[in-house]
């Protein structure tokens, strides 16, 4: 006995099995256009000093990435000069420079 293949399911098959494999080879290429970067998890106030516990690591957007910090333990104990929003990249220039060896003091009184 001779079998016909039914030619419309084959098609449907054959366009699921792309859709999903142009799907499963496609998906790396966002890593491609994203970087991982720490960012706030909640908002953050001005003054605050920031702890681990306000940091999640996610995947931004190459176009926010310069000029942020990438290290959470350079962003551990520093305080922030601007409000943050949840999901913000904290970027060098928003946190509060130390003065320990940095700045120069007046002796005018």
């Amino acid at each position: 006995m001779k079998y016909k293949l039914n030619t419309p399911f084959a098609w449907s098959v054959f366009a699921f099995v792309t859709l999903i494999s142009i799907a499963y080879f496609l998906l790396p290429l966002n890593h491609l256009f994203t970087v991982s970067a720490w960012v706030t998890k909640v908002n953050i106030s001005a003054g605050q000093l920031i702890t681990s516990d306000l940091l999640v690591k996610t995947r931004v957007s190459t176009n926010n990435i310069y000029g942020s910090v990438q290290n959470p333990d350079a962003l551990v104990g520093k305080m922030l000069v601007v409000n943050k929003e949840a999901s913000s990249t904290i970027y060098w220039h928003e946190l509060a420079v130390s003065c320990n060896r940095f700045c120069v003091t007046s002796s005018f009184k």
